[in-house]
């Protein structure tokens, strides 16, 4: 008989609240931001690339971004960009997230946010080795397709048709 033992103390992505970001964020954000591991920061910026306050309040005014939150904290965020029918998203998850669904969930809210604004395709940019944006895009869209470039993986997949209500507008 097998038997599993779940960690008491380890939170789930059904104990994140997930809603649109707002410019008071911007502290939790540059401390989520500093809670992650270089390779981490790589995987979102193409470099070990903390932002500055203002360089997070210029992307908050010029993408749709979600924020998951945990008690109080900021533990990952998406941002979307929408140019008539492509979007581009991208991800953060703070180290102690990654594997839990967040990244997951706030795709996939994303995704109906960019088809809600006609996009029919959305694109992300990662480091080659990311498998794990490789695997969300699969999952968010029908047909993937993902080209490299000097270590550099772009990421493309259709998106399903529009849904009738943008989530974490709340």
């Amino acid at each position: 008989m097998t038997t599993f033992i779940e960690s008491a103390g380890t939170p789930s992505v059904d104990d994140v609240v997930v809603r649109v970001a707002r410019n008071a964020d911007v502290p939790a954000l540059l401390a989520m931001h500093q809670r992650c591991s270089p390779d981490t920061l790589r995987f979102r910026y193409l470099s070990a690339y903390v932002p500055e306050e203002p360089t997070l309040l210029a992307m908050l005014a010029r993408t749709y971004t979600l924020v998951a939150w945990h008690e109080g904290h900021a533990v990952a965020m998406g941002n979307l960009s929408v140019n008539s029918q492509v979007a581009e998203m991208a991800l953060l998850v703070e180290d102690e997230w990654q594997g839990r669904g967040v990244g997951q969930r706030l795709g996939d809210m994303l995704a109906v946010v960019a088809a809600n604004k006609g996009a029919l395709t959305m694109t992300a940019t990662t480091a080659g080795e990311n498998r794990r944006v490789h695997k969300l895009m699969s999952q968010i869209g029908a047909a993937m397709h993902v080209e490299y470039e000097s270590g550099t993986a772009y990421v493309t997949c259709e998106l399903p048709g529009p849904a009738s209500a943008e989530p974490g507008a709340a």
